[in-house]
């Protein structure tokens, strides 16, 4: 399905593909982290990554500190934080890691379990899809059309890859 970005507003919930050649998605994605440093949104989060692909953490905090960071950890259910992650399949392992020290799968859906507690509604992600085999791309395709759908989220994937866009997971295309 076809669509163009406003035509989305009346749909909640889903996983939508951006499609567009790879400098246009590094334009976009810098156009909307500036926007999001001058204006910021509450309820976006913004997956993204270095110049070496790697996805950015704060380089001397474990993945289970850079959770609690910026929040209380009183505010944080522990209950609701393992289930969490259990629907994001991260394994408790990656939690004593770094964020350089995990895969980039797990690093992107370490990532989403951290705009999830902090109740992003609307989430990019940058073109990760080159970097993965193509189990992990269609782990991570199911995943983001689950979670979009039992968390009530929009998540949007930038890509120029066309196969991508025409997955069983995605709801729309533009």
């Amino acid at each position: 399905m076809i669509a163009t970005p406003g035509a989305l507003d009346n749909q909640k919930s889903g996983l939508f593909i951006h499609l567009d050649s790879s400098e246009n998605i590094g334009q976009q994605l810098n156009q909307k982290l500036a926007q999001q440093l001058v204006k910021p949104d509450k309820n976006l989060a913004i997956i993204s990554s270095n110049q070496e692909g790697q996805i950015l953490g704060i380089p001397y905090l474990t993945v289970n500190d850079t959770l609690y960071l910026g929040s209380k950890k009183n505010s944080i259910n522990e209950t609701e934080l393992q289930a969490l992650a259990a629907e994001l399949a991260i394994p408790t392992a990656n939690f004593q890691k770094k964020f350089s020290e995990v895969t980039l799968l797990n690093a992107i859906k370490l990532q989403l379990l951290l705009a999830l507690i902090q109740n992003k509604k609307i989430i990019y992600l940058n073109d990760f899809f080159d970097q993965l085999d193509t189990k992990e791309i269609q782990h991570l395709l199911m995943l983001l059309h689950q979670v979009a759908y039992n968390e009530h989220l929009e998540i949007y994937c930038y890509t120029n890859n066309i196969a991508i866009a025409n997955s069983n997971y995605v709801d729309a295309t533009f």
